[in-house]
């Protein structure tokens, strides 16, 4: 029974052929499978980024990227034409890039804020490195206030976010009483209500790190005096409106008040005890033992 209904089959499947017809073999639909080649540059890469902790040594943190000991000695090698690798300091980042396909395409380091040091392979040469500085951004500013109790309360109220307590102290307010330390006495001469103007330029870095700074020109107004300063890059130094060198064979206003006072009739015929030193002032003294 099983074989006459697998022969019915048969015939039943070659009588269908035979009506139908069966399709020539130029209408057959052939797909035409081409190969694909893919190459690196066609694929993005990847970056792994570390960084140097306490301790370790930049060999550690190349290691710890899965480079073999020959790659991590080319590219050692290859950083000490740019900086001494023991020198590193911690948080140093070092970013290794890869191939889709896992092969090693450079090491960057940037040894520190402003340098970067991409190491890569050549097939002559060996390892070779190339550095390379971060963009920075110039940016001018003008800055200006009113005195209402001292110049450093008055510095750190400005008005600039992007400026940090330190940049405040270190490039604004020194760079406001670099030029004038000859004309004002800032400990005692200021009064409320004097003013100032700064033009003040800075380089920032693209983490907003700033690299440089300093006050171009500066304007301050003391007890209705107007005194002004200007930066001259050739001379590094400031200049007054006339051309004249700031402090040019002048004596700061604090120590033309130490001379008055040693050289007053009030301080002839002090004796010069380390008593007398601690209570009139280094100056005084030195005054008086000559």
């Amino acid at each position: 029974m099983g074989r006459g209904l697998i022969v019915f089959a048969l015939l039943v499947t070659g009588g269908l052929t035979l009506l139908l017809g069966r399709p020539a073999s130029s209408e057959r639909h052939v797909v035409d499978l081409q190969p694909l080649v893919v190459s690196d540059s066609q694929v993005a890469p990847t970056i792994a980024s570390d960084t140097l902790r306490r301790g370790e040594v930049i060999a550690q943190v190349l290691a710890r990227q899965s480079m073999t000991p020959h790659e991590v000695v080319g590219a050692v090698g290859a950083l000490r034409d740019f900086a001494n690798p023991r020198l590193l300091r911690s948080g140093v980042i070092v970013e290794v890039q890869r191939t889709a396909w896992d092969r090693l395409v450079d090491v960057t380091v940037r040894v520190d804020a402003d340098r970067v040091v991409r190491l890569s392979q050549d097939s002559m040469l060996g390892w070779v490195g190339e550095e390379a500085e971060l963009p920075i951004h110039v940016d001018t500013l003008v800055l200006a206030g009113a005195i209402s109790n001292s110049l450093y309360h008055s510095v750190m109220a400005l008005p600039a976010e992007s400026m940090g307590q330190q940049e405040r102290i270190e490039r604004v307010m020194w760079g406001i009483y670099r030029p004038f330390q000859w004309s004002i006495d800032f400990g005692v001469d200021l009064r409320k209500g004097d003013t100032y103007r700064a033009v003040y330029e800075r380089h920032v870095r693209s983490d907003g790190s700033v690299r440089f700074a300093r006050v171009l020109a500066a304007e301050f107004v003391n007890r209705g005096k107007v005194y002004r300063a200007f930066w001259l890059e050739s001379r590094r130094e400031y200049f007054d409106e006339d051309g004249v060198p700031e402090g040019s064979g002048r004596l700061p206003p604090y120590l033309v008040a130490l001379l008055a006072s040693a050289t007053s009739p009030e301080a002839e015929g002090l004796p010069a005890t380390p008593r007398h030193r601690l209570r009139r002032g280094c100056w005084n003294a030195g005054i008086l033992d000559g």
